[in-house]
């Protein structure tokens, strides 16, 4: 039995080591937005690209078309008018309802206090052709009114351009917590919160039933909200394949019954090797999930009480010449006490910390990109 454990954890590291560059597909990706002949300026939250998908902060692309744009705080929803067409994002339900009424699940999250929406979808609902140059790159929304061609526009505008790339963050780390909430998550939130860093929570069905607030909490502070099972038990968990997407699903209906959402983010307990085998890996993917592992692990669980000053040691150690790192961690009181130093220390590497989303493409140990 021990040679066996010995050869799956053997096996783990060197899966680790081999994955350390795949993760880099994670990172968002700079691209320049246009409305007809005008290149839209974003004075903070830059349009990125993020697993193929365009995004940008949705409020000023409206305002270059001439539409109305109103942000309500209180039902975190964003109306845009222009003429007889209106559209209504529903941020926290991740929803759209179209001009003509029809409601459409759509992938929305939070940058730097604005709004993130797909270009495509914003453009073509509301009657513009959305055309890409990959020079840039460049994504335009056009209709009969554009003279210029893409690659004239890229010409006329490529300084600008340039200049805007230049203000995207090079690196950014995304950091993961396991098995909570519990009674160390509001002061980790209180944390996150005065560094300005976002985080994701995958998370227990029990523990999001014991801290409600907490869980609500992370949903409207835009953290991401993401699955760890129900039991935490290696036997019962990974029973079959029906066993882990069960589960999965009873964790996503405790997150439902207090918040309203669902999400497609889940990691497994332990990791992903060696149980989550291609029928198991297949289940997932064919309920709707997207499985993830970490590429950083800060061993904050190796111990019932590990030293915070390791914490932060393994953290700064593994990240070090990583462009996208997912790190684990938990909601544990050494995390806690470790927590500022790790985000200072990121921070002073030039990271930007932001939540996993639901719409990348995950990093697992099995490099199942789905």
């Amino acid at each position: 039995m021990r040679k066996i454990l010995l050869f799956f954890t053997l096996l783990l590291i060197l899966t680790c080591s081999f994955n350390t560059g795949a993760h880099a597909q994670t990172q968002a990706e700079y691209v320049a937005i246009a409305y007809n002949d005008k290149l839209v300026r974003f004075p903070d939250a830059l349009p990125e690209v993020v697993s193929g998908v365009t995004y940008l902060p949705v409020r000023f692309f409206a305002e270059a078309m001439g539409a109305r744009v109103e942000y309500n705080s209180a039902r975190e929803t964003v109306r845009i008018e222009t003429g007889s067409q209106t559209v209504l994002i529903d941020i926290l339900q991740h929803k759209i309802t179209m001009p003509g009424g029809e409601t459409r699940s759509v992938a929305v999250y939070m940058k730097q206090g604005r709004v993130m929406v797909p270009f495509r979808l914003i453009g073509e609902t509301f009657g513009y052709e959305i055309t890409y140059l990959a020079k840039g790159p460049l994504a335009r929304a056009i209709d009969s009114r554009a003279r210029l061609t893409d690659e004239q526009f890229y010409t006329a505008n490529k300084q600008t351009i340039l200049a805007e790339k230049a203000k995207l963050p090079d690196k950014i780390a995304y950091l993961t917590f396991d098995d909570g909430p519990n009674q160390y998550t509001a002061q980790i939130l209180d944390t996150l919160a005065r560094y300005q860093a976002k985080a994701t929570f995958f998370m227990l069905s029990g523990q999001i039933e014991s801290y409600p607030a907490q869980v609500k909490r992370m949903a409207q502070s835009f953290h991401g909200l993401a699955l760890h099972g129900v039991t935490h038990n290696a036997n019962k968990i990974y029973a079959s394949p029906q066993t882990v997407v069960g589960e999965m699903e009873a964790c996503n209906a405790a997150l439902t019954r207090v918040t309203g959402l669902r999400t497609n983010m889940v990691r497994v307990p332990y990791g992903s090797i060696p149980w989550m085998t291609q029928s198991y890996r297949d289940a997932l993917v064919n309920a709707g999930y997207r499985m993830w592992d970490w590429t950083v692990d800060s061993f904050d669980s190796r111990s019932t009480n590990p030293d915070p000053d390791d914490i932060v040691r393994e953290v700064a150690s593994q990240t070090a010449g990583q462009t996208a790192p997912v790190i684990l961690l938990h909601d544990r009181q050494a995390t806690l006490a470790a927590l500022p130093r790790i985000l200072q220390q990121l921070q002073q590497m030039k990271y930007e910390l932001r939540p996993l989303q639901g719409s990348m493409r995950p990093h697992n140990f099995w490099n199942d990109r789905r």
